[in-house]
């Protein structure tokens, strides 16, 4: 298992990528055992818009 350690500090780290063609529904693939986040900059929902 890959993991931080004193020796390596940075053997496993944050990789920041572009997601083209973010849609309301979309379908991904990930990677086993990693840990995904979306920041999605979509069109603002009625129900936000009504707050």
């Amino acid at each position: 298992m890959d993991e931080n350690s004193f020796s390596n500090p940075t053997k496993v780290v944050p990789v920041k990528s572009d997601l083209s063609n973010a849609a309301e529904q979309m379908q991904v693939t990930l990677a086993p055992r990693s840990f995904s986040s979306f920041d999605l900059a979509l069109a603002q929902s009625k129900l936000v818009a009504e707050m």
